[in-house]
């Protein structure tokens, strides 16, 4: 099937033949290979850089980076892994027909998804599945979250809080501390200049802390409309989303996204979650993030999905 990108200002031509997902209970299950062949010369890193693939399943979708690829006469041979087939012995019924295959934020198109291989259900595997339903159906909240749950609406409550940033707590005292030393210390106005500059930076880093022990995401349904805010501290719109309400009629999915953090010094990458809401307008909008476990985000689809059926 072929479709087209654009390319430093042009557009060029793509190809996409032998997708398959591979499906048996063995080492290779939930590896999706394809391969992708352009009408110009495009390196394999604008590839590799640019080049995703959405894939949904029940509620949540994901989007899957390249994980090795090839050069070939054929074109690029290409990779990707679909750690959720792997981890949580999907059965066939919850793979999905059709994928979706992006280019940066554009899509290039939606493409058969076909299958190599049959994947047997263990008493295992049918065991691992009958415990998340009940997880789903329980009572159990998570840690990272507080529900209100009254008649009128439903209210949930994020928290922020990570140990680690006692770190950041005390490292901007003493950051304070030192630049305040500083200033009193010099005697030429440019350096106690230079000096207030870096307090401000203490300052800040100081009250990103304390946002993060004391602030949390309020996501609320009531009286038909859903809303996200933020509180009770101000926090920057630098750092995070505008406070949104979209009416309730609006809203049309509610679904959970593993993604992947930026790497880091050693250029190793988290998984992360992420909850997010479409409306008809086509538009996603993100409710809550860097989960770095599944449960808190399964949580809040769950109980946002019950609260909008019986709006």
């Amino acid at each position: 099937m072929s479709d087209s990108i654009l390319l430093d200002g042009r557009e060029v031509q793509v190809t996409i033949t032998d997708l398959v997902l591979h499906v048996d209970d063995d080492e290779f299950r939930g590896n999706i290979d394809f391969v992708i062949a352009f009408s110009e010369p495009v390196s394999s890193k604008d590839v590799r850089r640019s080049l995703r693939l959405a894939i949904t399943s029940r509620h949540t979708r994901e989007l899957l980076d390249i994980g090795w690829y090839e050069e070939t006469s054929n074109g690029l041979e290409c990779g990707m892994g679909w750690s959720m087939l792997r981890e949580d012995d999907l059965s066939e019924t919850d793979i999905p027909d059709e994928i979706e295959l992006m280019w940066e934020d554009g899509t290039i198109g939606t493409f058969a998804l076909g299958r190599k291989g049959t994947m047997e259900s263990s008493d295992s595997a049918t065991g691992d599945s009958q415990q998340a339903v009940a997880w789903e159906d329980g009572d159990a909240i998570p840690d990272e979250l507080r529900v209100d749950d009254f008649s009128q609406g439903l209210t949930i409550f994020v928290r922020w809080y990570k140990p680690a940033l006692f770190f950041l707590f005390f490292f901007s005292i003493i950051w304070i501390s030192f630049t305040f030393y500083f200033i009193a210390t010099a005697g030429w106005l440019p350096l106690q200049i230079w000096g207030s500059m870096f307090s401000v930076a203490g300052f800040g880093m100081m009250y990103y802390a304390v946002c993060m022990f004391t602030n949390h995401t309020r996501i609320e349904i009531l009286h038909s409309e859903l809303t996200r805010s933020y509180g009770p501290l101000p926090w920057p719109k630098l750092f995070q989303w505008i406070p949104v309400k979209i009416p309730v009629s609006e809203i049309t999915s509610v679904w959970t996204e593993r993604y992947q953090s930026g790497r880091n010094d050693q250029g190793v990458r988290t998984t992360l979650y992420c909850v997010k809401v479409s409306t008809r307008e086509g538009e996603d909008v993100t409710l809550a993030s860097s989960f770095t476990r599944p449960e808190p985000a399964a949580f809040i689809r769950q109980k946002l999905q019950e609260s909008l059926g019986s709006s």
